[in-house]
């Protein structure tokens, strides 16, 4: 006898099944990794701090970057002061062409060194910041490959942290 009736209908496909993006976390500068800041295969939002590498020779940096500026600062002031001097003395022909040039020159080189002072500076601040490893995506965090207290180098294998999975 045919009887109409719902049958339940199972079909098995083998797969695999992946995040939609799938991040690998290295460390950008070097130094001696402090902590891990979240627990493995938890779910973390973008932005939340996962490693802290040694940042004591970034912030020595960061100093010796503010002091350069400070000082290229002061030669550029000290330039422009001779300078003007210079300017008014050779409009009266009191001094030589070639004082002048020179005084001119030294300001000019004093104005560039002030702009190098100053990209060394935002280059320092910018190594302290890459101490702090942040995750780029919000995703659960995988096993940390280093462990704290290993030395962190981003030019080869060691600086590979973890990987991150968007889900």
């Amino acid at each position: 006898k045919v009887l109409q009736q719902d049958l339940p209908w199972n079909i098995e496909y083998p797969a695999q099944v992946a995040g939609s993006l799938d991040v690998q976390i290295r460390a950008q500068v070097g130094g001696i990794l402090q902590s891990r800041l979240y627990n493995e295969g938890e779910y973390v939002t973008e932005g939340t701090q996962l490693f802290q590498i040694d940042d004591a020779e970034y912030k020595v940096a960061l100093e010796k970057a503010q002091g350069a500026l400070a000082q290229a600062q002061a030669e550029a002031k000290r330039t422009q002061r001779t300078f003007a001097r210079m300017k008014s003395l050779r409009a009266s022909n009191a001094v030589s062409q070639q004082d002048y040039d020179n005084a001119l020159s030294a300001y000019e080189t004093a104005q560039a060194n002030v702009k190098v002072a100053q990209a060394a500076l935002e280059g320092a601040q910018i190594n302290l910041g890459y101490t702090r490893v942040v995750a780029p995506i919000s995703g659960i965090v995988g096993q940390a490959i280093p462990s704290v207290g290993s030395l962190i180098s981003p030019t080869n294998e060691s600086g590979y942290l973890t990987n991150m999975v968007q889900i």
